[in-house]
C-alpha cells in the first residue's frame, strides 16, 4: 500500500490555506495521482476542490443621463483582473455575472468597488446577489408581470441596512394603482403605464430609501438569473463527470457567451 510521505500532507496544507485566498480551482495533486488538474479522478483532488460561486454584480446609476459612463467591454475587464472567472455583462446598466472561490462578500463587494474607481476615476456602488438570492426574487414575482408598453414593473434590490420586510411601510403605495410586495433583498412594483404619473411610488426618487437601492425591470432580472444558471449548467458540463477515469466521455468545449438588448433605466 502507498504510504503518503508527510511532506506531502504539509505541501496540501499549504496549497489548501493559498487557494482559499486566489488559487486555482485545484490543488497540487497528491503523489499518487498524476492526471490532469480538472479530472477530480483522485478522491483528495475531489475532497479539496472548491467549487466557485456564481454572482451577478448590480451597479448603481452608471449610464444614466449622460453621468458615470463606464464602457461594458471595459467592465468585464475590470472583474477579470480583479481575479474573476466566467466573467459576462448584460445589457448597458451595469450587471456583470463571474465566478468566484472567494466567500467573504463583504470584501468581494470592497474589492470590485476599488477596482472600478481606480479604472474609472469615480465610485460606484454595487451590490452582490448569489443564484438562489436571485431565484428567490424571482419566485416571488407573480409569472405574469412583465415590463411592456402597457405595464412598468421593476424589481428594486436593496442594501442590507434597509431589506426588510417594514420597507414597504417607508413607500407611499396607493392600492388602486400601485402593486407593491416585498421579498427578500428586493422590493417589486408592478403599474399600469398610464397611471405612473399618479403612482404614490413617484415620491421615492430622491429620497435617503431611493440611495439604497438599484433598480432593473423584471424583464431583466429573470434574463440575469437565467444567464446564472445557464453559465453554472455550462460550467458543470465543463468541468463534471467527463474526465473521471474510465468513464470513456470527454470534455465538452466552452461556449461563448454574447450580451443581450440595450438596458432599460437604471
Amino acid at each position: 500500500m502507498l504510504q503518503r510521505h508527510p511532506a506531502d500532507e504539509a505541501e496540501q496544507q499549504v496549497a489548501l490555506a493559498q487557494e482559499l485566498l486566489d488559487g486555482p480551482s485545484f490543488l497540487p495533486l497528491c503523489r499518487s495521482c498524476r492526471s490532469c488538474r480538472s479530472c477530480r479522478s483522485c478522491r483528495s483532488c475531489r475532497r479539496n476542490y472548491i467549487a466557485p460561486m456564481r454572482y451577478v454584480a448590480l451597479l448603481r446609476g452608471i449610464n444614466v443621463g449622460g453621468n458615470k459612463k463606464v464602457d461594458m467591454k471595459q467592465l468585464k475587464a475590470v472583474f477579470e483582473a480583479a481575479g474573476m472567472t466566467d466573467v459576462r455583462t448584460y445589457i448597458n446598466s451595469g450587471n456583470v455575472i463571474f465566478a468566484t472561490k472567494r466567500r467573504d462578500r463583504g470584501g468581494l463587494v470592497r474589492t470590485l468597488q476599488t477596482a472600478i474607481s481606480e479604472r474609472f476615476g469615480f465610485d460606484v456602488p454595487l451590490l452582490l446577489r448569489d443564484v438562489g438570492g436571485m431565484r428567490s426574487v424571482v419566485k416571488a414575482m407573480p409569472a405574469h408581470w412583465t415590463n411592456d408598453k402597457t405595464v412598468k414593473c421593476d424589481v428594486m434590490f436593496l442594501w442590507d441596512a434597509v431589506d426588510r420586510p417594514s420597507v414597504i411601510k417607508q413607500l407611499t403605495v396607493k392600492p388602486d394603482l400601485d402593486d407593491v410586495r416585498y421579498a427578500s433583498g428586493a422590493v417589486m412594483w408592478r403599474v399600469d403605464r398610464k397611471n405612473v404619473t399618479r403612482s404614490g411610488m413617484i415620491k421615492l426618487v430622491g429620497s435617503s430609501l431611493y440611495k439604497q437601492m438599484t433598480i432593473r425591470n423584471c424583464n431583466t432580472t429573470r434574463k440575469l438569473l437565467e444567464l446564472m444558471e445557464g453559465q453554472g449548467e455550462e460550467r458543470e458540463r465543463r468541468e463534471g463527470d467527463g474526465g473521471r477515469s474510465g468513464s470513456g466521455r470527454s470534455r465538452k468545449p466552452e461556449r461563448s457567451a454574447r450580451g443581450g438588448p440595450r438596458s432599460a433605466r437604471q
